[in-house]
């Protein structure tokens, strides 16, 4: 067992680094309200700036970059302990592209949850 967490620690460094790098940002920005980390709040309008839901949008942020790394970070142990290390960055990409077309779909879909302004007109 030992040597199967070695083995994967060495050989996955990078992998394990950028994973928990993600994690801790997708931690730290609802938490600090650190929206400007955010593609985009930074360059939005002032004025629009002030019709969106930055706790939401940083909540929900947080959630699916927290599970992108941890994905990240869970993908070199299960793909080694089956064998299929080939078959890993196929599958770290699929699981990139998943998770970020999911923030935008339902992102789409809360556009209400996203612009308070709308909710309490309703």
């Amino acid at each position: 067992m030992m040597d199967f967490l070695k083995q994967v620690l060495s050989d996955f460094k990078i992998d394990l680094i950028v994973g928990s790098g993600i994690v801790i940002m997708g931690v730290i920005v609802p938490v600090f309200k650190l929206y400007w980390l955010i593609a985009g709040i930074n360059t939005t309008p002032k004025e629009e700036l002030k019709k969106l839901d930055l706790k939401y949008i940083g909540k929900y942020f947080g959630i699916c970059m927290s599970l992108l790394g941890l994905l990240m970070i869970l993908n070199p142990f299960v793909f080694s302990y089956f064998g299929l290390k080939p078959y890993m960055p196929y599958i770290q990409l699929i699981t990139v592209f998943t998770i970020i077309a999911f923030m935008f779909v339902f992102g789409r879909i809360k556009k209400n949850r996203i612009y308070k302004q709308e909710i309490e007109k309703n």
